[in-house]
């Protein structure tokens, strides 16, 4: 149970009132995927436990009492038929119930009663083993997944105690009196266990971090903005979903809105992220990334070099002021790049600031101009055999002249020049790219399997099934 705990809680991480930018819904296919995993991690769990030596006394009637010592003790045997979990609407949680469970512990043993020592090796088995528990999920006030333990019950159909070697044969039946007290004390043991692990897994998200570093400078909200959503065939998770700078963690200037997932039970996972999650991506990046372009960058076929000679086409009296001179551009968001989220599209208007730059002989840069660009992009995105792919058009490009230490100077043909650059050489790579498209990530030993990306108004959906 703790298991699968971590692995649907893990995801979520509530700050009420905000509007959430994430959201994720994980299907009754999920739960019963999870269900398969959770069940083998249990018995691998089981049969890894460390059981430590155990001693004792106990009276072997004219003999007196026998001291004996219990050692090398391990799981031998685990068969668990997968356990029923179920979405708890009503008390907002899951229910669990595990039957049949069959556990084999192996062993030596060793007895000292007057001057006799003996010794053999002895086995236990658990049959029948029976368990049906409940937990409650929420959020505490930071945003913190929250676990409660709501019942428990359970029990052992069956144990049975065998002994060999030594002299087995005559402390077996004394032992076999006591195999129904120890099978009251471990029933004893089952709940109080349940309720120690619910409350381990309770700790660790108390413990958990509400954000995760994407880059050495940025980091993404994660606190749940209201508690789990629970119906009898989904759990749905809402996060705040923001991106900021870890040094300086400013409010973008625009706010969330709200959107549905609309459930679909075909697959495991859906996951949705509005076009507030990306803008304050790009709202942090825009502010310290800063590109600088010169001649090395330009194709070698380019007719265009980035130079004081070849801008004279443009700018005639460039090369008289600044003859045979290198140029250097400095390029800057002018205002935030802002993704919208259309039917079956994404797009980016892109606002910018060039600056251009002589460098003289002594690498001292002098300004020439400046230049604001807008400009529109679109995008298509899919995932096709296993990669992310897609295809970018350019629907819009602009530039003026915002001031100049050169004089004036006609913008139209160094726009034309420019924006057919963009098309023939920036987008014809960034579209061989995507075509060719790259790698679905993982994440934390997941990975999507089928996975289709659905773009709506105002946010994106991938909805996909998983493997662990």
């Amino acid at each position: 149970m703790s298991f699968l705990l971590m692995l649907l809680l893990t995801l979520a991480s509530r700050c009420d009132g905000e509007t959430p930018a994430m959201k994720l819904i994980l299907t009754d296919k999920a739960l019963q995927y999870g269900t398969q995993i959770g069940a083998d991690v249990l018995c691998q769990k089981i049969q890894a436990v460390d059981i430590p030596q155990q001693q004792g006394s106990f009276s072997l009637s004219v003999f007196g009492d026998v001291h004996y010592v219990l050692d090398w003790m391990s799981v031998v045997r685990c068969e668990l038929p997968e356990p029923s979990v179920q979405f708890d609407e009503e008390n907002v949680g899951l229910k669990m119930a595990v039957d049949d469970l069959a556990v084999t512990v192996s062993g030596n043993w060793w007895t000292r009663y007057w001057f006799i020592h003996d010794g053999g090796t002895f086995t236990v088995s658990l049959s029948d083993v029976y368990v049906s528990t409940g937990v409650t999920l929420g959020s505490d006030s930071e945003g913190h997944p929250t676990v409660d333990g709501t019942f428990c019950y359970g029990g052992i159909g069956d144990l049975n105690i065998d002994l060999e070697g030594g002299a087995s044969w005559l402390i077996q039946p004394f032992v076999s009196e006591y195999q129904d007290a120890i099978k009251s004390q471990i029933e004893e043991r089952i709940c109080p266990g349940f309720r120690q692990a619910v409350q381990d897994v309770q700790r660790q998200l108390a413990a958990m971090s509400l954000s995760i570093a994407v880059g050495p400078d940025v980091a993404v909200e994660v606190p749940l903005t209201s508690a789990p959503q629970v119906q009898s065939t989904r759990l749905g998770l809402d996060w705040k979903g923001e991106f900021y700078h870890v040094q300086n963690h400013t409010e973008p200037p625009f706010h969330a809105k709200p959107f549905t997932l609309t459930p679909q039970s075909d697959y495991m996972v859906q996951f949705g992220f509005s076009e507030f999650a990306v803008n304050s991506a790009s709202y942090v990046y825009s502010s310290f990334i800063q590109a600088q372009i010169n001649d090395s960058m330009i194709p070698k076929a380019s007719p265009v070099r980035l130079n004081t000679t070849s801008f004279g086409m443009f700018i005639p009296q460039l090369p008289k002021m600044f003859p045979n001179m290198l140029m250097e551009l400095q390029v800057a968001a002018r205002e935030v790049p802002m993704f919208s989220f259309v039917s079956d599209l994404v797009e980016l208007d892109v606002l910018a600031v060039v600056k251009a730059f002589a460098v003289c002989p002594n690498t001292t840069l002098v300004p020439l101009f400046k230049l604001s660009v807008d400009a529109n992009f679109s995008l298509k995105v899919f995932f096709s055999q296993g990669k992310v792919k897609g295809s970018v058009t350019m629907r819009n490009f602009t530039m003026a002249l915002l001031s100049s230490e050169v004089g004036d100077f006609q913008i139209s043909g160094l726009e034309s020049v420019v924006k057919m650059a963009l098309k023939m050489v920036v987008l014809a790579k960034v579209n061989a790219m995507l075509s060719q498209g790259v790698d679905i990530p993982s994440l934390h030993n997941i990975q999507l399997v089928n996975p289709v990306v659905l773009v709506k108004e105002g946010f994106v959906v991938i909805a996909s099934d998983v493997k662990i």
